[in-house]
């Protein structure tokens, strides 16, 4: 994983098993190397998202 990469909302990467998940955010909390834990969605959740906010 790329430590480095700055994820904006809607970027997409592949999980483990291959499936589509969309980034949604970072949480406001930290994990033990005070680094911002990522959000991310599978890809039907994101996609249901979207169409509530239309």
């Amino acid at each position: 994983m790329d430590k480095n990469k700055v994820w904006t909302f809607g970027d997409s990467k592949l999980d483990r098993q291959g499936r589509a998940i969309f980034f949604v955010g970072y949480s406001e909390e930290t994990n033990l190397k005070n680094e911002l834990i990522e959000l991310w969605e599978p890809e039907n959740v994101f996609k249901s998202r979207s169409k509530e906010n239309e």
